[in-house]
């Protein structure tokens, strides 16, 4: 007696009209490459992909930043927050040059910081609170008013929780890609 195999599952092109109706046929599988959908877990790698994400991004498909989030948005945009804010206080005063071309760049990190600050799947009150302050920061510095400016900065930094799911969410102006130990952390740069 001849052992029978089991029927091979059918691999689908995503919007292949052919194959679709190869698999209602039960007419074996299709050739399949890198656009896959279905098998062996091609729709969750689809769905990652097409979405843009990081690995560290990845880990924490459910929604809640882990610690690989928040190591990933330090690099990505801790360091463009402390840099665009050393050229504010290194020029003393709020340019045009600097609201044309940094502080829509640098609002945006913060932003996307603040969110990263979440404990659950929405936003809550650990990262609206630093997403409101952000956005007061860019308020007052398109008013060119540089102290009013250096405050709303330093109100998104008191803003950031010590402690969440993914670390402290305070940044760290000697090394922006490691997390503040201690407390609340030194006074920003520049401060009066």
């Amino acid at each position: 007696m001849a052992a029978v195999e089991p029927p091979r599952r059918p691999q689908l092109h995503r919007g292949s009209a052919a194959a679709a109706s190869a698999s209602a046929a039960g007419e074996g599988t299709v050739a399949r490459d890198d656009t896959t959908v279905g098998g062996d877990g091609g729709v969750a790698a689809f769905a990652v992909g097409a979405a843009g994400l990081t690995a560290a991004a990845a880990a924490s498909i459910d929604g809640v930043p882990d610690v690989g989030s928040l190591n990933a948005g330090r690099k990505r945009f801790v360091i463009k927050i402390v840099e665009d804010y050393k050229m504010l206080t290194t020029a003393g005063s709020v340019t045009d040059e600097w609201l044309e071309k940094t502080l829509p760049k640098m609002y945006r990190a913060m932003d996307v910081w603040a969110g990263l600050q979440r404990r659950s799947e929405v936003p809550d009150k650990y990262s609206k609170g630093p997403q409101k302050a952000a956005k007061s920061f860019e308020k007052a510095a398109k008013s060119k008013d540089y102290a009013a400016t250096l405050a709303a900065f330093q109100a998104y930094l008191d803003e950031l929780p010590d402690a969440g799911p993914g670390g402290s969410g305070k940044i760290n102006f000697d090394n922006p890609t490691m997390p503040l130990i201690g407390a609340a952390g030194p006074a920003i740069i520049g401060a009066s």
